[in-house]
């Protein structure tokens, strides 16, 4: 994600949706997944006017622990149902798409971006094919309509 000003054009995305969040008064919660595992860089909590400290930091570097990243906020998920009931809850997962092929994904049940920020000349579409595998919607990175992620 780091070719093709994919990571900054991402965090310029991500860093929206925690201004968004935070005009709604919503809680936010940000698993980062690059590298050896995935890794919690915000746990739940309300969204702030700050920039956070990891938001610059964040960044790529092959071998995404997808399924590991998936099945962590599948868990999440359930613990977040059981200790705040069935509310509304969004999940953005932001991906270039350079992932292996998956067998089977965990049911995160819940309202599902996926925003494709594969950049590259040559395409490979995984991401597409993971949001059809998800039964989330998808949109590429450079056609999110401007100022809201839903």
């Amino acid at each position: 994600m780091r070719r093709h000003g994919a990571l900054v054009q991402a965090k310029g995305v991500l860093l929206g949706y925690l201004e968004q969040a935070y005009r709604a008064r919503a809680s936010v919660a940000v698993l980062g997944a690059a590298g050896a595992g995935p890794q919690w860089l915000s746990q739940t909590r309300r969204a702030t006017q700050r920039i956070p400290d990891w938001l610059e930091t964040l960044g790529a570097g092959g071998g995404t622990p997808l399924m590991e990243s998936l099945t962590q906020a599948h868990e999440w998920l359930q613990q977040h149902r059981r200790h705040h009931g069935n509310g509304r809850v969004n999940i953005a997962l932001l991906t270039d798409g350079r992932i292996r092929a998956w067998t089977s994904l965990p049911r995160l049940d819940a309202s599902i971006l996926v925003i494709d920020a594969e950049r590259a000349p040559v395409r490979l579409g995984r991401a597409r094919q993971l949001a059809i595998d998800l039964q989330a919607a998808y949109c590429h990175i450079d056609e999110l309509p401007a100022g809201k992620l839903e």
